[in-house]
């Protein structure tokens, strides 16, 4: 091989690792929530939790992540991604690592809420890096296969490793998961340098306009409706008188089909316009609703299910690439992404009063309600069309 096609190929490489670096911080918050059914059963036996101290675990985790994130949302226009990424890899590694210590439940909730205050912190920069390359819907899409892939991954390592009688070497997996992360964090930095230097630098000094808050309130509606109905998603096959085993293998092939979908997604791109693929995202989630309340058989259980993930699959990469374009420094992405936490964590809240007081039937209401206010938020943004801010590589 000759000197100049080695070069090339290593400046080729090079030229991948900003986003490999964003990819690999943007999967983390996803692996670990992933983890938390298997995990909760031992830590409960082990440290003598209470079922109040034990729903704790994941809410502390998600209050840190979700705070850090909308507060990193902002300063990634001004402050160096630098310090933010390198912030948001050791308080994931020290969180996790320092979780194995815990002997009572305060400390296991509070080293929990550090390292979702990191991992809120690598989700702001990281959404922002995605949003600032060049094809954003198959960026979002590529890391949402990847993020899937490695928390499969880390699910069926997770038995075996709680065969050890030692809940706190998941913990340890999470922590050597973001190891890498301490090697690439300065080509994430790099990427937030360079694109301020290409014409990002005068949108960093302007204010949120209406425009750009569209984007993170459509994105916070959708994932409130998204949310209950996952939540709800057992319990309204069980109205129809589906066996457990049934609503298992329906949400198991709901889980493969996400993966197809964003396989399609990063082959297909901008060739997908962005108002016709998010006008499916809601055909498609609406109509898995009524599926779901319709004949109770597996089939068109299990239909419903496919049909949903391919909505909320073909929702998140079209959405969160029309608010890169609108705001192209990423912060808007990234408040979307934090929104899109608070938007999990509300739904189920939101829905507990009806269903106990209506049935699960008025999630076939309240659902369609919040994904069709959350279309019409996006409907502005979706109509305005902006140059791509980064080159493809």
């Amino acid at each position: 091989m000759s000197a100049a096609a080695s070069g090339g190929r290593s400046a080729s490489l090079r030229a991948q690792l900003p986003r490999a670096a964003a990819i690999h911080a943007y999967i983390i918050s996803g692996v670990s929530f992933q983890l938390v059914p298997l995990l909760i059963g031992a830590i409960k036996q082990s440290l003598h939790l209470t079922t109040v101290q034990v729903g704790a675990i994941p809410s502390s985790e998600l209050i840190g992540l979700t705070a850090a994130n909308l507060i990193c949302a902002a300063l990634i226009r001004r402050t160096s991604w630098r310090l933010l990424t390198l912030a948001g890899w050791i308080l994931w590694i020290a969180g996790n690592l320092s979780s194995t210590l815990a002997t009572t439940a305060g400390t296991l909730l509070t080293l929990r809420f550090v390292a979702g205050v990191g991992t809120g912190m690598l989700s702001a920069v990281s959404m922002a890096a995605l949003a600032r390359l060049a094809a954003p819907e198959r960026s979002f899409a590529a890391a949402a296969v990847i993020q899937a892939l490695v928390a499969a991954a880390c699910t069926l390592a997770t038995p075996l490793l709680l065969r050890t009688d030692s809940w706190m070497a998941v913990y340890v997996l999470l922590a050597l998961l973001g190891v890498p992360g301490l090697f690439l964090f300065g080509s994430l930095a790099n990427l937030g340098r360079s694109s301020m230097a290409s014409g990002t630098a005068a949108d960093a000094r302007r204010r949120y306009t209406t425009l750009m808050l569209l984007g993170p309130l459509g994105v916070l509606l959708t994932y409130v409706a998204m949310s209950m109905v996952w939540t709800y998603y057992g319990e309204i096959g069980e109205s129809g008188g589906l066996s457990t085993q049934a609503i298992a293998n329906a949400l198991s092939v709901g889980a493969v089909a996400v993966v197809g979908v964003s396989l399609l997604v990063t082959a297909m791109g901008r060739r997908i316009p962005r108002p016709a693929a998010i006008s499916a995202s809601l055909i498609f989630t609406c109509s898995a609703v009524l599926m779901a309340f319709s004949v109770a058989k597996p089939w068109t259980f299990g239909l419903s299910v496919i049909v949903w993930t391919c909505g909320t699959g073909i929702f998140t990469p079209y959405t969160f690439a029309a608010t890169a374009e609108i705001d192209p420094t990423g912060s808007s992405t990234a408040l979307a992404g934090g929104l899109s936490g608070a938007g999990i964590a509300i739904g189920p809240l939101l829905a507990a009063p009806f269903v106990g007081s209506v049935g699960i039937a008025s999630i076939r209401i309240l659902a369609p309600v919040f994904l069709v206010a959350g279309f019409v938020v996006l409907l502005p943004l979706l109509r305005k069309r902006h140059s791509s801010l980064v080159p493809a590589r």
